[in-house]
């Protein structure tokens, strides 16, 4: 038996919608793209020429929203598939995309560099939990208008696991697809057994760029998965309810639905988001909050009610260190995540209002993730004698003997990774010290196997070489 909760009643999730697509017939969106503005006016969506904006019927969004596929799948490189996405199951993802990387050495955040690509990538190699990478951190000695092609390169190297990734630049989705073309073997391979998936931001409120859009449409050309997120901040750059704040994410879920879907109809996509709120004290975005988990899990439940894929942003903490505030928020996000059926969760190994990624909280992360991934899973019903069982017990002195409880128990109990302390003997380390020889030993792991095949290296090589050169 699954455990599933409800946030939202069905007719508050249609009031949502109805609401949303008022707006977009009344406000809409501002596009910055001259060309999709032409794209749209010739799908007959009306376009306001002064003010840039794209008018929405409630047709042309139904229409959109029929034609998202319900699932697809995502397979690693060597083609077998790990995730089935829309089917109700939850898959974690580590968070992205940070610019500082937590040193547990001295216990500070410093900027990211490309040798902790490779550490992180080894790192979720070997963390089973992850089914799905992601370019999580953004390295800080290359130029920034190739640092999305950087960390792709590093991820496909040394993690065989499908990703979650992005784009920097307009002219960056080019080289990016053809990396993971080399990785799978053609276009048409890449299309039929998906490798990773592309996040397509709005701007809050409203607004597609033309950095996103483009985006967006490619990947709808190429067959490519894309994940719509949008980034309201409460009190800020949306409304300060969580009521209001839902309206949004749904009316720029279901603008970047449309133009992906006129781009190709039947294209994978999936509605995702990453609200928070806007701390009116600190002026700091709180991505740990309560009303951050309740968002993303009721955005969801709207997902799940337009039978479209889902994601969301959980698992991560405003703590600036893998402390326990990051233990609580995080654990808290995860089983939220979980209970509410998010298909992609991002998050795990967050800190710092997602500014800083940790090693050493993404194998705690993972811990987490396997607690709540087994209470999701509720308790199972076996067809037992127990007036049979218990009287067994009695003669032979206890349940501990019994073949029952050898036979069952590793499959109905629970048993966390070392990092997680339940032995009787006094401790002698503290858990984020044990995160940290974990971190060592499953990189270690990673470095002992073969990541890419030579000759898909070093096409890969060959791909990035003239990039490297042009900047």
């Amino acid at each position: 038996m699954t455990i599933h909760f409800q946030i939202l009643e069905q007719s508050t999730i249609s009031s949502i919608l109805s609401d949303a697509k008022e707006l977009l017939k009344k406000i809409g969106v501002a596009i910055e793209d001259p060309s999709l503005l032409n794209f749209l006016a010739e799908h007959e969506i009306s376009i306001d020429r002064t003010s840039s904006r794209a008018f929405f019927s409630e047709t042309a969004i139904e229409n959109a929203c029929s034609s998202v596929p319900s699932k697809f799948s995502l397979f690693n490189r060597s083609g077998e598939k790990v995730a089935d996405l829309g089917e109700g199951r939850t898959f974690f993802v580590p968070g992205s995309a940070a610019l500082d990387i937590f040193d547990s050495s001295k216990n500070v955040a410093r900027k990211a560099v490309r040798a902790d690509l490779d550490q992180l990538a080894k790192l979720v190699q070997n963390l089973a939990v992850f089914h799905v990478q992601s370019t999580s951190i953004v390295p800080s000695d290359v130029p920034r208008d190739i640092a999305d092609r950087v960390r792709l390169y590093h991820a496909l190297r040394w993690c065989d696991k499908p990703l979650v990734t992005g784009t920097f630049k307009e002219d960056s989705l080019a080289p990016m697809v053809r990396m993971l073309e080399a990785v799978r073997g053609t276009s048409a391979a890449l299309k039929e057994k998906p490798l990773a998936i592309f996040d397509c931001c709005p701007t809050a409120p409203l607004t597609w760029p033309k950095l996103t859009s483009n985006a967006l449409m490619q990947c709808a050309r190429l067959g490519v998965p894309a994940e719509i997120i949008p980034v309201p901040l409460l009190g800020a750059t949306g409304p300060v309810t969580l009521h209001g704040a839902l309206v949004q994410i749904a009316a720029e879920n279901l603008s970047g639905i449309v133009i992906h879907q006129l781009t190709y109809p039947g294209a994978p996509l999936i509605w995702g988001g990453c609200p928070m709120s806007f701390d009116m004290k600190y002026g700091t975005t709180r991505a740990g909050a309560p009303e951050t988990m309740l968002l993303n899990a009721a955005s969801s439940e709207i997902a799940k009610y337009l039978g479209i894929p889902s994601h969301g942003y959980l698992t991560l903490s405003d703590a600036k260190t893998p402390d326990m505030q990051a233990g609580f928020e995080s654990g808290q996000g995860a089983l939220m995540a979980v209970l509410s059926g998010l298909n992609i969760v991002s998050g795990a190994g967050m800190l710092a209002f997602i500014n800083c990624f940790s090693l050493e909280k993404l194998v705690f992360d993972a811990s987490i993730c396997e607690t709540s991934l087994y209470i999701r899973n509720g308790i199972a019903t076996y067809k037992t004698d127990f007036p049979s069982l218990f009287l067994e017990a009695q003669n032979s002195g206890g349940f501990l003997k019994l073949r029952h409880t050898k036979e069952i128990f590793r499959r109905e109990l629970f048993f966390p990774k070392s990092v997680v302390d339940r032995s009787m003997l006094p401790t002698t380390t503290s858990c984020i010290e044990r995160c940290v020889e974990e971190v060592k030993r499953l990189c270690a792991l990673a470095q002992e196997t073969s990541p890419l095949p030579k000759e898909v290296d070093h096409e890969l090589e060959q791909i990035l070489k003239p990039e490297m050169n042009h900047v």
